[in-house]
């Protein structure tokens, strides 16, 4: 099953972001974790 080329760039860029807010977690456990959630109650 393809996928349009834009809906493959807004996987890749959520991608980046998830993986820009995993790295900024260990840093800031606290803060990842209420925008997972945040981030979860939205969808």
């Amino acid at each position: 099953m393809r996928r349009p080329k834009s809906e493959d760039a807004m996987m890749a860029a959520d991608t980046s972001e998830i993986e820009a807010e995993f790295v900024e977690g260990f840093v800031q456990p606290s803060t990842i974790k209420e925008e997972l959630a945040e981030d979860f109650i939205r969808r």
